[in-house]
C-alpha cells in the first residue's frame, strides 16, 4: 500500500542501491507468488529471505537463512541461530521478560547432526535496540535477526 511503488527503480537508484532480478525455481512446495531476496549490506553482511503475497494485502515470510519461518509482520520478531545447550531459551526469555516484552508465540528448530538450532520469538511489542543488541552479544549466540512489526 506504499504510494511510492511504482517510483522504486528511482528512489532506489536515488539512495544508491543496486539491483537485479532474476528467475529462479523454487520449486513446487512454495506458494505461487513467493519471491527469494539476497540483500547484502554496505558492511557486506547478507540476508537471504523468501516470502510470499498471500493476497489481501498479506505477506508472508517462510525462510530467513535457510532456516524455515511463519512470519507474518504483524509482530515484531527475533531469530537466532546458536550453539543448542541447556539455558540458552531461558536466558532469552529472561532478558524479554525482566524488559517486559511479552513472547506471543515461541518455535525452535535443531539440527540434530551439528548441533545448531534456531528459535524464532514473536512479541507483542517491540524490542529495544539495547535488548536486541544484549541478546545478539550472548554467550553461543551465532547470529540474530529482529523483524519490525511491517503491518
Amino acid at each position: 500500500d506504499d504510494a511510492r511503488i511504482p517510483q522504486a527503480k528511482e528512489l532506489a537508484a536515488e539512495a544508491g542501491m543496486k539491483y537485479e532480478f532474476c528467475k529462479k525455481n523454487l520449486g513446487s512446495a512454495v506458494h505461487p507468488n513467493s519471491v527469494q531476496f539476497i540483500l547484502t549490506g554496505k558492511s557486506g553482511a547478507t540476508i537471504e529471505l523468501t516470502g510470499c503475497s498471500i493476497g489481501g494485502g498479506q505477506i508472508k515470510i517462510t525462510n530467513i537463512d535457510g532456516m524455515d519461518v511463519e512470519i507474518t509482520g504483524k509482530l515484531p520478531a527475533l531469530v537466532t541461530t546458536h550453539k543448542d545447550r541447556p539455558g540458552v531459551i531461558n536466558m532469552i526469555s529472561g532478558i524479554l521478560a525482566y524488559n517486559n516484552i511479552n513472547i506471543a508465540n515461541m518455535i525452535l528448530f535443531r539440527d540434530d547432526l551439528t548441533g545448531v538450532a534456531s528459535l524464532l520469538i514473536e512479541c507483542d511489542n517491540e524490542v529495544p535496540h539495547n535488548i536486541v543488541e544484549m541478546i545478539s552479544n550472548m554467550d553461543g549466540i551465532s547470529k540474530l535477526r529482529f523483524i519490525k512489526k511491517i503491518m
